[in-house]
């Protein structure tokens, strides 16, 4: 009984664990920048989806898990997010009126603005449209 207890315990640790790690990666995709500077060297290469956002906005809460389902499903392009309240300066140069807005970069240039709730559907199919 005491070997079979310890090799429960020591596959729910294992469970845990992978749990954990999952998270921690998901956590690392998803990136709030805070600078300028910063911000012009995440979105020089390739395909990014930026996420304007604000802490107290409902809405954006409800679309950064959408952004954490897509970016699950699509590795292949990167996500960052841009507090409003902390980086007015890139809102202002974006034009940022409303939150949540993403606007989909490729290799720094801006390409798609969209304001408001997007379908991660939706979302997924346009971003796809620049990866090819």
């Amino acid at each position: 009984m005491f070997k079979t207890h310890l090799k429960k315990q020591n596959a729910n640790l294992t469970l845990k664990n992978t749990f954990y790690n999952k998270n921690v990666i998901k956590k690392e995709k998803i990136m709030k920048i805070i600078k300028q500077n910063e911000f012009e060297n995440e979105v020089k290469q390739g395909v990014t989806v930026v996420d304007f956002f604000a802490t107290w906005c409902g809405p954006c809460r409800a679309m950064g898990m959408i952004l954490e389902e897509v970016q699950e499903n699509n590795p292949d392009f990167h996500i960052i997010k841009v507090d409003v309240d902390e980086c007015e300066n890139l809102a202002r140069k974006f034009g940022i009126l409303s939150i949540p807005t993403i606007i989909i970069m490729q290799d720094g240039k801006m390409m798609e603005k969209h304001v408001g709730l997007m379908e991660g559907e939706d979302l997924e199919n346009l971003v796809k449209s620049y990866l090819n």
